[in-house]
């Protein structure tokens, strides 16, 4: 064999492997210039060869040399594996896998978030299956002559005798040194030791790199004492490194893979696969466990490893669980100490723990208002919440922003060593949502273009709200929100919620002897049970009906008058059309007694129309039923209240359907379900459906008619409305 070709076989392999992969002008030139010939020589080296990556050993067969010859041993330093399967990171594993190969020009990538998360994990599986490449000759896998491995982190998770613990590491310092002497010893360069000169060193150290194809590991930026140099250093890297950055802070300059809390699934496999896999004899967790194990850690690998470890050590369920959310746990300690100790006087500190008082995720307005920063501009409290994003505390999705629900238990610990801010910050939360609820609720005129859209993005906060006030015995602002949400809470099913802060304000009103309270809460908490029709809840609605009308002269006349239209509608749906007529009579003689502006007086007006056309309806006079329900709707646009329009549509399309007038049925449909579906209107979305159903059974299409009333019947169950829910079923069993 040539003097040439013997220094082509001795060539670095990834070079080598390069040249066989893409047999191209430019890598012939390469891997000429790497053993110091011609490339014309190379040329020849390769011609009449298949040049392919899995014909490498022919290649070296066809050189007389032995392939294990050409591939030098992979020099490494990676830490031992602490697992034997890698579990929930699919996805991710195959995108840093793809980002490290030749053909993609990303010199660094950055895996960051949360603490726990599982970055360093990551980095060392695709490290150790690089390696595993490398030294099997393996396709597909990016292949490398040395993968370094450096390591910031001030504490690991150590396995010892079986049981789990968060222990700190001997490194108290780490800085751009420590990368250079981990270089050194992988690559068993003594030369860069040697120099002592910065400029020198630094040379050194590329030259080093310069010689082969590298993977270089940096774990845990975030605790390196000069991240700048670090990344100044790793940035002017020779093109043979490839690095990999993992760190809590996201650096968006470069490609980065940004690792959150696994889902349930596979958290559960996780969990599944630490109970199989560790000798762990005696652990078993029911599946309801298992279930509760993941929201407990939400869905955080290192809590969930960490928790399984504890039940080893003979600990129940319920005192891992504490342990994990604990904020004074060594699990807090890993994941949360550490940045909040850095926020602490600052105002990313009263962001952070303003935040934790919110139970969904709020928009920049409500956490400016609550943190007491309202004097900030807007531009300011978002970079505040970007940093808090950038060291993953923080996720912004949609413009809301958002914590794990385990960091939120850690920073209400935080809140609560902070009494005086947490008592002014509530405080702040209440009127902020006070207003809101003062701006965007009140009386129902919708659906219309944007409805209640606001108010349903802020329901679940505007729920905690009110019932923190409840337990704070704030009979005042509990009273304000329900004057501001009660008719919202309805027309977007929350009925539920609705009667539980209702029942609270009807004994807190009874207590204080506010009986004006009293009249209208116990009116309108009747409504919820009437629309529930089971005999308990109407015999409930009846009582509470009763009552109130007993205590009418403590009420104005506008109030008398939904107690009048409740019980009406009490009557017809027990069938008694005739004493609902009289209870309508009354209503209406009360409402052209009362003083109220012209356009509210139509709307009450509307009302008794509406439900004098429901009665003729039930009574199958459906000419009369169509007039009055047209009488409805025209009043009803007049006055810009487009609910009651859209339910008058629904009525019709019924009524069309009856009477054989598909087309106008369908027209009436298409229209009103897209209005209510838009405003998320649920029980009129659920009617709809029906009307829906009975249309495709009229025109003899009884497979989409099935589907239509199947789904009706879903949301009928959902609410909780009993007679909606009988009257669907009975339609399905027709449509056989």
């Amino acid at each position: 064999m040539s003097q040439d070709s013997l220094r082509i076989a001795r060539t670095s392999v990834s070079t080598v492997k390069s040249a066989l992969r893409h047999n191209s002008y430019g890598n012939q030139q390469a891997l000429a210039e790497a053993v110091g010939c011609s490339r014309d020589t190379v040329s020849k080296f390769f011609r009449g060869v298949a040049i392919k990556y899995s014909n490498f050993v022919d290649i070296c067969e066809k050189l007389g040399l032995e392939w294990q010859d050409i591939i030098s041993k992979i020099r490494h330093n990676l830490p031992q594996k602490t697992y034997s399967n890698f579990v929930g990171r699919e996805t991710e594993k195959e995108r840093l896998l793809k980002l490290l190969s030749p053909d993609h020009a990303a010199p660094i990538i950055t895996v960051d978030g949360i603490g726990g998360v599982g970055k360093t994990a990551l980095a060392i599986e695709v490290a150790y299956q690089c390696l595993k490449a490398s030294q099997n000759n393996l396709p597909d896998i990016p292949v490398f002559d040395a993968i370094i491995f450096t390591s910031a982190k001030l504490r690991n998770l150590n396995s010892a005798g079986g049981i789990l613990t968060i222990l700190p590491t001997s490194q108290q310092q780490f800085n751009l040194s420590n990368i250079f002497r981990a270089i050194a010893d992988t690559l068993e360069d003594r030369t860069i030791i040697a120099e002592a000169a910065p400029e020198e060193l630094l040379n050194a150290v590329h030259k080093s790199l310069a010689k082969q194809q590298t993977l270089l590991i940096v774990d845990n930026l975030e605790t390196i004492d000069d991240k700048e140099s670090v990344l100044s250093f790793l940035d002017g890297l020779p093109r043979t490194v490839k690095s990999i950055i993992t760190t809590r802070e996201q650096k968006s300059i470069y490609v980065h893979i940004r690792l959150t809390s696994l889902p349930e699934a596979k958290s559960l496999e996780l969990i599944q696969h630490e109970l199989k896999t560790k000798d762990y004899p005696g652990i078993c967790l029911t599946e309801d466990e298992q279930k509760k194990l993941y929201q407990g850690t939400a869905g955080i690998p290192i809590a969930i490893v960490y928790a399984i470890g504890r039940l080893a050590d003979s600990r129940s369920f319920e005192t891992v669980l504490n342990d994990v959310q604990s904020a004074k746990g060594r699990v807090a300690d890993f994941l949360f100490t550490q940045n909040a100790t850095s926020l602490r006087g600052k105002p990313t500190h009263k962001i952070l723990m303003a935040l934790a008082i919110f139970q969904d995720a709020p928009v920049c307005d409500a956490i400016a208002a609550v943190a007491g920063l309202q004097t900030e501009t807007s531009s300011t409290v978002q970079e505040y919440l970007e940093h808090l994003q950038q060291i993953s505390l923080v996720s912004i999705r949609d413009s809301r922003y958002n914590i794990l629900s385990l960091t939120r238990q850690y920073i209400l610990a935080e809140l609560a060593a902070y009494p005086d801010f947490e008592r002014e910050a509530r405080e702040r939360w209440v009127d902020w949502y006070l207003d809101f609820a003062k701006k965007t609720g009140g009386v129902d005129w919708g659906p219309k273009e944007s409805g209640y859209v606001q108010l349903k993005e802020e329901w679940g906060n505007l729920i905690n709200v009110i019932e923190w006030c409840a337990t704070q015995n704030d009979y005042k602002n509990v009273t304000n929100f329900w004057q501001y949400l009660h008719e919202p809470a309805y027309g977007y099913g929350y009925w539920r919620e609705r009667i539980r802060w209702m029942k609270w304000l009807i004994e807190e009103a009874k207590l204080r002897g506010d009986w004006v309270t009293f009249v209208k809460i116990t009116t309108n908490v009747s409504w919820s049970y009437i629309r529930w029709y089971s005999p308990e809840n109407l015999k409930i609605a009846s009582d509470l009906l009763m009552r109130a009308w007993e205590l009418r002269h403590h009420v104005n006349l506008i109030e008398q008058d939904f107690i009048a239209h409740n019980i009406a509608q009490l009557h017809i749906v027990q069938e008694e059309y005739n004493e609902a007529r009289i209870w309508l009579d009354r209503q209406e003689e009360i409402i052209n007694g009362a003083e109220m502006e012209e356009r509210y007086q139509i709307r009450r007006l509307t009302t008794v129309l509406y439900s004098r056309a429901e009665i003729f309806y039930f009574e199958k006079n459906h000419v009369q039923a169509k007039m009055l329900f047209q009488q409805v709707s025209s009043q009803a646009e007049e006055i810009e209240w487009h609910r009651y329009s859209n339910y008058a549509q629904n009525w019709l399309a019924d009524i069309a359907i009856v009477q054989g007038e598909i087309s106008d049925a369908e027209e009436l449909l298409k229209t009103g379900l897209a209005v209510a579906e838009q405003n998320n209107l649920k029980r009129r979305i659920f009617c709809y459906q029906v009307s829906y159903a009975r249309l495709e059974k009229a025109k003899g299409n009884l497979e989409e008619a099935r589907e239509w009333a199947e789904q009706a019947l879903d949301g009928f169950n959902q609410l909780g409305m009993i007679r909606e829910a009988e009257e669907v079923q009975s339609l399905l069993t027709t449509l056989v």
